[in-house]
Order: structure tokens, then C-alpha cells, then sequence
């Protein structure tokens, strides 16, 4: 399936870009529709570790009007270089995910972990809420999508959604550093849960060391 003849006109949501020449015209790229309805290891051709994705997205204007788009996504890093739009029955390529008064964001969760503002539209962080919480519920490898639906609830200020979503992703285990831990004893100190707060602490105490608690916390 060839990307020029087939993004805008299937209902698939995610496809792996194979045996393609990625410096060439990209309306010619190789595309195969995968499976699933998130980026996961089990679906993919290549694995997680490596491969180069298209996925659907939204293109979300600062007035809340929304159109379909798509994205690209190079793992391993969870990098997206391109978004793609349909003008005038043409599809077009541009740079990054921002545009003039819009942005692009995946329409698919991604079970890996990366750039959480990548599904952050700020003014209208709802989009990419609904996205990862819908991924959330069918992932089988949860622990990044909590992620990124933490990081956009706490830079949404909405402190108790953040902490539940930070307390998930630690309970699940996987991919665990002490970032987590920190970042969830400034959400306890901003709810006033201080004795909650002092533990997180002594976790990332336990993890990074002295010197890392006190440059984070102060003192």
C-alpha cells in the first residue's frame, strides 16, 4: 500500500513503513496496516525497539475545531518528525507537529515511553486526554501511557487526577525511576498531604541519593 494512495482513504489508525526509500518522495513510502488499537510490541513487524510508524491523528485549531491528520513516529526514541494534512485532495507534508494556530497529536496511545507533550494541546488538553485514557484501557503495557496522561494532568494543574496517574504507573512497575517518585511528592505538597509527600521523598532519597533530594526539594 503505497502512503498516497491510502492515508485519508481507509479506516486503519496505524501502519509500519517498510522496505521504503524515507529520503524519497514520501507518497510512495510502502505502508502495512497493523492491528490493535494502540502502537504495541505485539502488533508490529518490527518490535518496539526499532521501526518507523504512520499513525492518525488530529489536527486540533485553537478555535476547537478538529480534522483528521496523521503523523509519523521513529522509534526507538518515539520521535515524530512529520505531521500529513489533506488540502485540496492533495496529501502534504510538514515539519513537527505545530502549525499556525494548531497542532497535530497521534490519535493512537503508544505503549513506549516518550515526549508527553506530544498528546498535550494546551487550551484543549482534553483531546489528548481522551486518547491516552482510551489507550489506557486496552494496553497491555501500561506504564507510558500513565505517564503521559500524569505529566499533562500536572501541567494542568489538576493535581488529584496526576497523582492517581503517577500512582498507577509506579504500581505497575516497569520502567520506574525516581522521577516519579518526585514528581508525585510535589503534587502531595500542592494537595497539602505532607506526610505523603515525605515519603516519596525518602524514595527518591533511596533511589538517587542525598544529593539529588536535596537540590530537588531544597534543602
Amino acid at each position: 500500500m503505497k502512503l498516497g494512495a491510502t492515508l485519508f482513504h481507509t479506516d486503519c489508525k496505524i501502519f509500519e513503513v517498510v522496505e521504503s526509500d524515507l529520503a524519497g518522495d514520501y507518497l510512495d513510502w510502502n505502508l502495512v496496516p497493523l492491528a490493535g488499537q494502540t502502537l504495541a510490541r505485539e502488533y508490529t513487524l518490527s518490535g518496539l525497539t526499532a521501526g518507523y510508524f504512520v499513525l492518525e491523528g488530529l489536527l486540533v485549531h485553537a478555535d476547537g475545531r478538529i480534522e483528521k491528520a496523521y503523523t509519523d513516529v521513529g522509534l526507538p526514541e518515539r520521535e515524530i518528525d512529520y505531521h500529513f494534512l489533506l488540502r485540496n485532495k492533495e496529501i502534504v507534508r510538514g515539519r513537527g507537529t505545530l502549525i499556525p494556530n494548531a497542532q497535530v497529536i497521534p490519535i493512537v496511545a503508544i505503549e513506549k515511553f516518550g515526549a508527553y507533550d506530544q498528546y498535550y494541546v494546551k487550551g484543549h488538553a482534553e483531546v489528548g486526554l481522551r486518547v491516552l485514557r482510551e489507550g489506557l484501557a486496552v494496553a497491555k503495557l501500561k506504564g507510558p501511557i500513565a505517564f503521559d496522561l500524569a505529566y499533562i494532568l500536572r501541567d494542568e494543574k489538576r493535581y488529584s487526577e496526576a497523582v492517581e496517574a503517577f500512582t498507577l504507573a509506579i504500581n505497575l512497575g516497569k520502567g520506574i525511576n525516581y522521577f516519579c517518585y518526585l514528581e508525585r511528592a510535589k503534587l502531595f505538597t500542592k494537595l497539602d498531604n505532607q506526610e505523603a509527600a515525605d515519603r516519596d521523598w525518602e524514595q527518591v532519597k533511596r533511589m538517587a541519593g542525598a544529593d539529588v533530594l536535596k537540590y530537588e526539594r531544597g534543602f
